[in-house]
């Protein structure tokens, strides 16, 4: 999935429920993207993580930074295009525009109440590529975060990834 010299994409997304509309949905964006890259698409990947969560939800989630607890599973989409540069704002737009499909499914899903939908506002953003607001990754957390980051790195040295900004004092 990740041969030398190919241009990839990661995006990582939650859903509350899978339902074949999401699936359709995303089967029908990879034929999108690999009919439009041709050839080069070959490598491109959505998986999903079926994962027992027990263990990661025995724990609170304001216990820790970790943002991503709770009963959904994740997904991860790896849109690739091998070495042409030009696909490069293509793959990204598709990307975002699926995600836009993925949310307002959610949204119509009337089992899912308003205050429990994660398409968005989940995932396990390590299978991203870092480009999510800090505020999302790190959810309800983010605040209290932010005040450790003003007590005990206020000159940003540690900003890697997902930089949280320290709060005013």
């Amino acid at each position: 999935m990740v041969s030398p010299g190919y241009r990839r994409y990661f995006k990582a997304v939650s859903f509350r429920h899978l339902s074949v509309p999401i699936v359709q949905t995303m089967f029908d964006a990879f034929v999108e993207f690999t009919t439009h890259v041709g050839t080069h698409s070959a490598q491109s990947v959505c998986f999903f993580e079926f994962i027992p969560h027990g263990k990661i939800n025995s724990l609170s989630n304001d216990s820790s930074a970790y943002n991503n607890r709770g009963d959904w599973f994740d997904a991860t989409l790896i849109p690739t295009w091998g070495n042409r540069t030009e696909f490069d704002l293509y793959a990204k737009e598709w990307v975002d525009k699926l995600m836009d499909k993925l949310i307002a499914l959610e949204r119509a899903d009337d089992s899912i109440p308003p205050e429990k939908r994660v398409v968005g506002k989940k995932a396990y953003f390590n299978g991203s590529m870092g480009d999510e607001d800090a505020e999302i990754v790190f959810g309800d957390n983010y605040p209290r975060l932010r005040e450790l980051k003003r007590k005990y790195d206020p000159e940003l040295v540690f900003r890697k990834r997902y930089p949280i900004i320290p709060a005013i004092a």
